[in-house]
């Protein structure tokens, strides 16, 4: 009998918890650079891009692409203007909106 009620108790102690979570939201930063160099089997862009405003200093990083047909567009040497999205919770951020300006 006591073993029923500890879940049921552990649910209704989590409750409040659960809704305090915040929700997972996305940041946009607008980029501009230039591809250094492409990873083809995971879809990884080379770029040395300006300063990103409100993210980071101007410098040649790894950006991670999720659409295959964004990246299709890219080669070494083009300047590109894109959109970095960023989750609000861990590392988790990639390059999509990508411009080519040559």
């Amino acid at each position: 009998m006591f073993a029923s009620r500890v879940p049921r108790r552990l649910v209704l102690l989590l409750a409040p918890l659960a809704a305090c979570t915040p929700p997972e939201t996305v940041k946009f930063y607008p980029l501009r650079g230039t591809v250094k160099a492409l990873q083809p089997a995971d879809r990884i862009a080379v770029i040395q891009h300006e300063t990103i405003p409100g993210f980071m200093e101007s410098m040649t990083m790894e950006f991670p692409i999720k659409d295959p047909a964004e990246f299709a567009k890219l080669a070494v040497g083009q300047r590109i203007r894109a959109t970095v999205c960023q989750q609000s919770r861990g590392l988790d951020f990639w390059l999509q909106g990508i411009v080519v300006e040559n």
